[in-house]
């Protein structure tokens, strides 16, 4: 049981508009999964098993007692953005800077505005984000991001991986995307671990990997492990 309240609302607000998924919460009260249909000014409106119920903001019921949390092995807040997050690939959130984030299927991704008329995407692993006071983005902000991935020339992947379209890239003539140290070539070519495992393992002496990917953290971690560098 939670010692200290925490407004739930506020960390799945505006996740209608974010997920194609449903978005289900452990109950304690039905000993199950419940599913959240909306959240509206006063309450948590949820559904389970064709019946509909009300929590207030607390996701506490009417013996004021919190029922609802983000998963079984959860039963606690105090992390509920770092458990919830995380699974809706797809989504878009307002992280603890105010930056808008997109929850890849491995990663988080955001722009940096290097220079003051183009935008580079980088990568935030799920457990280096400031979830302090993070939450679902609205409507109009989750349109603000895909904004800017059409301004700075990205585009969705399938697998829901922002990469540069090479096909229109007017800032970056020069690149060679046909090089397999790119780290857009990157995102394009390898979609699990095993690739990239196996594509390191056989360029294991090319050391000019490691600095193309300086401002890739998770490249250069595993490159770092399958050197057994210290």
């Amino acid at each position: 049981m939670m010692t200290n309240k925490i407004n739930i609302a506020d960390i799945i607000r505006n996740f209608d508009v974010n997920t194609n998924d449903n978005l289900d919460l452990w109950s304690t009260e039905h000993k199950d999964y419940v599913t959240v249909i909306e959240v509206t000014d006063k309450f948590i409106v949820c559904s389970y098993n064709d019946n509909i119920f009300n929590c207030n903001h607390y996701g506490e019921n009417s013996s004021c007692e919190c029922i609802l949390f983000p998963n079984v092995t959860n039963l606690n807040w105090e992390f509920g953005r770092e458990i919830l997050y995380p699974r809706f690939t797809g989504a878009v959130i307002i992280d603890g800077d105010g930056d808008l984030i997109y929850v890849g299927k491995d990663c988080y991704y955001y722009f940096n505005y290097i220079f003051e008329d183009s935008a580079e995407m980088h990568t935030c692993r799920f457990h280096k984000l400031n979830y302090n006071n993070a939450r679902f983005a609205t409507e109009d902000e989750r349109m603000e991001f895909f904004s800017q991935l059409a301004e700075n020339n990205y585009v969705l992947q399938e697998c829901g991986v922002p990469v540069h379209n090479k096909l229109n890239d007017k800032h970056n003539e020069n690149i060679n995307y046909d090089n397999p140290f790119n780290k857009t070539y990157f995102h394009k070519t390898f979609t699990d671990i095993d690739e990239l495992v196996k594509f390191m393992n056989d360029h294991e002496t090319d050391y000019s990997l490691v600095n193309s990917f300086t401002h890739c953290n998770e490249i250069i971690a595993i490159f770092k492990k399958i050197m057994i560098w210290t």
